[in-house]
């Protein structure tokens, strides 16, 4: 149930924001595990996909999307800080907004 770009914050329906969220925020959380025997010694990287939508109020975009994409920015962020411990790198790689048609 992907939601359109057209789609407004008032016609949203629930079932989109819940099936977006869901999948896409909780998705990247429940990946982004340090393997259970990592050695702090090693390095390593997790590299979360979001896009530039998460950063700005993006106009006509949906609020599904733009929600879930500062979600992933924010929690690679606060996994960076977690894990830097482990000397795992956490990093978000944000395409640019793709020019209306």
């Amino acid at each position: 149930m992907p939601a359109s770009a057209s789609t407004s914050a008032e016609t949203t329906p629930e079932e989109t924001s819940t099936f977006v969220v869901d999948t896409d925020l909780k998705g990247v959380s429940t990946a982004a595990r340090p393997p259970p025997n990592h050695d702090s010694k090693k390095k390593g990287s997790i590299i979360n996909i979001a896009s530039m939508s998460g950063t700005v109020a993006n106009y006509p975009r949906n609020k599904p999307i733009t929600t879930r994409q500062a979600g992933v920015i924010l929690l690679t962020k606060c996994l960076a800080i977690e894990w830097v411990g482990y000397n795992i790198r956490v990093i978000a790689s944000a395409p640019a907004i793709p020019a209306p048609k």
